[in-house]
């Protein structure tokens, strides 16, 4: 496998005055992994500090696909945002943490209504069974 910093100057080849943000080894020990670098110019503003994101094939350094953030329609923008939403790849660690802590607890939110439901619909019937036995004694 290239270094590391050999992607990198892949990376400043393709933006000149980019500053690399993130170097992440997808598959790391596998023949197929892939090298994902995220660089950003330094006067880019765009969201995690990432203006262009290029993946190599870690082998061969052969590149995979280059994509351009800064020049994306808002649509694209928004895709973008929801992928990263959807796949919690953004911020840092602990971060992720409280945002999958937070979507279990909303997952189970309608899961125990559901049971406080059916709960206090059971003690209902049940109520409503004693009373009716208990009128027709």
């Amino acid at each position: 496998m290239p270094s590391l910093g050999s992607f990198a100057q892949r990376v400043a080849l393709e933006v000149p005055d980019a500053k690399i943000s993130e170097i992440r080894v997808i598959g790391f020990g596998d023949r197929d992994a892939i090298v994902s670098v995220r660089a950003s110019r330094q006067h880019d503003l765009a969201p995690r500090g990432a203006s262009l994101v290029m993946n190599f094939r870690a082998v061969t350094s052969e590149v995979l696909f280059v994509r351009r953030l800064d020049n994306m329609g808002i649509f694209e923008r928004f895709n973008t945002a929801m992928i990263a939403l959807h796949v919690a790849d953004f911020d840092k660690p602990a971060i992720r943490t409280l945002y999958a802590a937070a979507s279990v607890v909303l997952a189970l939110l309608p899961i125990l209504g559901v049971v406080m439901w059916v709960l206090r619909r059971r003690d209902r019937l049940l109520a409503s069974c004693v009373r009716a036995r208990r009128a027709t004694r």
